[in-house]
């Protein structure tokens, strides 16, 4: 574990864990000034998870599984609301597609270097995260 600190997985973790901890505040602090959910609502929690580090195409995506399940499951209480739309973020972020356990580098020059580029506010720490937690699923170390 000293390793993963050297290379700030402590940080990276505390970063990840805030990134969360903003999101769900300000999807919370959402549901409970509204009783319903309308178009400003919806374009209100849009901005939310854009300016969250999800990504327009994740939120897009979410947005859509929102809406379906509003048309489909009715709500009676803000807790239902709220358990609702935390139940599709949640869903999203568990769906993967990668496929890391088939993820091979035959280089054999170590270490391997990863750069990630983008502007603030895109999503590079938590893209290194996801892909941090996928290649400790596929087996792969740190050191």
């Amino acid at each position: 574990m000293a390793f993963l600190d050297k290379i700030g997985f402590t940080k990276l973790k505390e970063g990840l864990n805030k990134t969360k901890d903003n999101l769900f505040g300000k999807v919370n602090r959402l549901i409970n000034s509204r009783a319903t959910i309308d178009d400003e609502f919806l374009n209100e929690l849009e901005e939310i998870l854009i300016s969250s580090d999800i990504g327009f195409d994740t939120s897009e995506q979410l947005m859509l599984s929102i809406k379906d399940r509003v048309k489909k499951d009715k709500y009676e209480t803000q807790e239902e609301l709220s358990g609702m739309i935390n139940d599709e973020i949640k869903k999203i972020f568990a769906d993967t597609t990668s496929s890391f356990n088939e993820f091979n580098f035959d280089s054999p020059v170590k270490p391997y270097v990863i750069m990630v580029v983008g502007v603030n506010g895109v999503g590079k720490t938590t893209s290194i995260g996801k892909l941090a937690h996928n290649f400790r699923k596929a087996g792969k170390k740190f050191s």
